[in-house]
């Protein structure tokens, strides 16, 4: 695959803006988390391609932020283009890709395991009309679902208790 993986670095090196060296280490990276074999690495680097053109987000930081937390998402159940425009959707809010990153890996984190995290975590999304034990069935089965889910009832909150809900 090493023909496939030199011309795959050079369309997304000059894609993204990337020296040869960046995008060959992105490569290696997300095909190793999300076992993306090398020859189908560039449907991944389209997709990306497609969000930074259509977004306030760069390509550059959206494989920043897939690199940061592709085990978690993996481990959640996210394909590597569902992460990529969740990584996305953080970013194009103006947050910078650590700060992306780390709120990504926290929500995932807590939302699989939320029926062992604190009383009080687990009585706001009670109060948010989220049962627990659907909520795990619901990751088990299609984690895109349970992640709209949540942000779906999330939004439909006002500004003021989204802050409060999501500190709780």
């Amino acid at each position: 695959d090493l023909a496939k993986f030199v011309k795959t670095t050079a369309k997304l090196a000059t894609a993204f803006d990337l020296n040869p060296q960046e995008a060959g280490e992105a490569i290696a990276k997300l095909s190793n988390i999300f076992n993306i074999p090398i020859p189908n690495i560039e449907k991944l680097g389209d997709a990306i391609n497609q969000l930074g053109n259509n977004t306030a987000a760069t390509e550059r930081n959206i494989i920043s932020v897939l690199a940061r937390v592709g085990g978690t998402a993996k481990q959640f159940g996210l394909s590597a283009k569902q992460t990529a425009a969740l990584a996305d959707a953080f970013l194009a809010l103006g947050k910078p890709p650590e700060v992306a990153a780390t709120a990504i890996n926290a929500l995932l984190l807590k939302l699989q395991t939320a029926r062992v995290q604190s009383k009080g975590f687990r009585d706001t999304l009670k109060l948010l009309g989220i049962d627990l034990n659907q909520l795990a069935q619901t990751i088990q089965s299609d984690p895109q679902k349970a992640l709209n889910g949540f942000l779906q009832t999330l939004s439909k909150l006002d500004k003021q208790s989204q802050a409060e809900t999501l500190t709780k």
